[in-house]
């Protein structure tokens, strides 16, 4: 029977004890046998901060993303291309609950949703008839997902300043071993900000692509032209961590050998830099 990795270890622990100290880990881990380090806390904090399901407390106590944002609201404008797949994707908006979801969550009353490339999965139903430009509300009640229509929101302006002042403090600045796209880094300094302000996002604001537009992901370019195997994006925002150079692009393919050449002299053509 294989050895438990640290960080799952680590998840059960705080799902059933609540945050957890490097410390308190450490020692569970070595009882385990799961290192020999003479510094065990030491190895607990270098594997949690190198896993996105984990959030560091003021004060260096740990807790799950999931733990993090039970009770907070995040809202967002369905799109048309969602409700016809019956799914949700923003990634700017939605990117804290996707991260908090992992791979599936429970639905509140009863389901499951799935976390499939950045797609919320299994919440068609709970969609029901709602129209394009509708505005949602999701927030996790016992670590259960609820998903609701919002009327649009009045007197929040305030709320929605505090966070969006409090994502962009938390937003790095932008080095270029590290670079990621916009979005991710949104993601990530929500997180931060969450864990050092309880009372962030504990009743809705407006959607943070409306608060934070900015920090948006920039898609530029669709294709998915003759090819029905062909599935081509460009997103602005990245770097490449080799040269440090700010690229206009990432390219993500899922194609066969010889669409590739055929997809990249089109792009070409067009003057976009792969």
């Amino acid at each position: 029977m294989s050895k438990p990795k640290i960080t799952d270890v680590a998840v059960s622990r705080i799902a059933a004890n609540g945050p957890q100290s490097a410390e308190r880990l450490g020692e569970e881990v070595r009882t385990l046998a799961l290192t020999t380090a003479r510094d065990p806390s030491a190895v607990v904090t270098r594997n949690l901060r190198h896993d996105r399901r984990f959030a560091e407390l003021p004060g260096g106590m740990w807790t799950t993303v999931l733990q993090l944002v039970e009770g907070r609201w995040f809202t967002h404008r369905l799109r048309e291309d969602e409700v016809q797949s019956g799914t949700l994707s923003d990634t700017l908006d939605l990117g804290v609950p996707l991260l908090a979801a992992g791979e599936s969550v429970p639905l509140h009353g009863g389901g499951t949703a799935r976390v499939h490339r950045n797609h919320l999965t299994g919440v068609g139903l709970l969609l029901g008839d709602a129209a394009p430009g509708s505005l949602l509300g999701l927030t996790f009640t016992e670590s259960a997902l609820q998903i609701i229509a919002l009327d649009d929101l009045e007197g929040a302006a305030y709320d929605g300043t505090r966070v969006a002042d409090a994502i962009r403090a938390n937003v790095p600045a932008h080095d270029w071993r590290y670079q990621s796209c916009l979005s991710d880094e949104a993601t990530s300094a929500l997180v931060r900000a969450l864990a050092a302000d309880a009372s962030l996002l504990t009743r809705p604001v407006q959607p943070l692509s409306q608060l934070v537009p900015d920090l948006a992901e920039r898609r530029t370019s669709w294709h998915s032209d003759e090819l029905s195997s062909c599935n081509v994006w460009i997103d602005e925002g990245c770097g490449c961590h080799r040269c440090g150079c700010f690229s206009e692009g990432r390219l993500s393919m899922n194609l066969d050998g010889a669409a590739v050449h055929e997809a990249a002299s089109r792009l070409e053509a067009r003057g976009v830099s792969l």
